[in-house]
């Protein structure tokens, strides 16, 4: 049944739009279907029909966080190199009333080989101490938030954390999935991108701006589509 939300079907296009750019480059080992569901008047564009993330919200950027996302299936996209990729938006009419847009890092070094044999978390069991101090990566994952209904000193309503979850930067207001998806391959996987004509059909939009004034002298993510 086609979706009726205009901006819903727009974001839940450019999900699937991105995740076969990154399977045309090989660079996908596994994936979720994207999913739109209604909840009363708002609608969720995601990877499962009620995603259970709450437990995502605890400790910032561990082993046992980025196990659980692996065992649960918690994401989008599971990437080649070991990182995952989550997308969730939820509308309501013509206006984003939240996202979360988090690109997880592996933790350590594998080869496509080993997950196809292996997969990731046996993997991990596998490798002896050794082998796996060896292979560990001192990384972290970037998350961009939004919410239009919570704002606090320490929570601008969006806001991208990472390396410890008490760093939140602000950012100029919700992002798109081209925003978010650019971002992540321009910086991580240029290689594959650089110089791909495919890439230039994943454009970022704007939405809205929930940071009008910059916060002082400090830091922010802005973006370069006119307001």
């Amino acid at each position: 049944m086609p979706i009726q939300n205009p901006l819903a079907a727009q974001i839940r296009n450019e999900m699937v739009y991105g995740l076969n750019l990154l399977i045309n480059e090989d660079l996908v080992i596994d994936a979720n279907n994207v999913v739109v569901v209604e909840v009363g008047d708002r609608i969720n564009i995601c990877w499962a029909a009620n995603p259970q993330l709450s437990y995502l919200f605890g400790d910032f950027a561990t082993l046992d966080q980025y196990r659980a996302i692996l065992l649960s299936r918690d994401y989008n996209i599971l990437l080649a190199d070991g990182s995952l990729v989550q997308i969730v938006y939820q509308v309501q009419g013509d206006e984003i009333i939240r996202h979360r847009l988090c690109y997880f890092p592996c933790p350590f070094t594998v080869d496509i080989e080993e997950i196809a044999e292996y997969g990731l978390n046996d993997l991990i069991d596998l490798l002896q101490a050794d082998e796996f101090q060896s292979r560990l990566r001192l990384v972290s994952p970037i998350r961009f938030d939004f919410d239009a209904e919570f704002f606090d000193e320490y929570h601008h309503y969006s806001h991208v954390t990472m390396i410890k979850k008490t760093c939140r930067v602000p950012a100029f207001g919700p992002l798109s999935v081209g925003h978010f998806l650019r971002f992540i391959l321009s910086y991580f996987y240029q290689t594959h991108f650089s110089n791909d004509e495919s890439f230039d059909e994943l454009q970022p939009r704007f939405y809205s701006r929930s940071l009008p004034t910059p916060p002082g002298h400090e830091l922010f993510f802005e973006t370069s589509v006119p307001p």
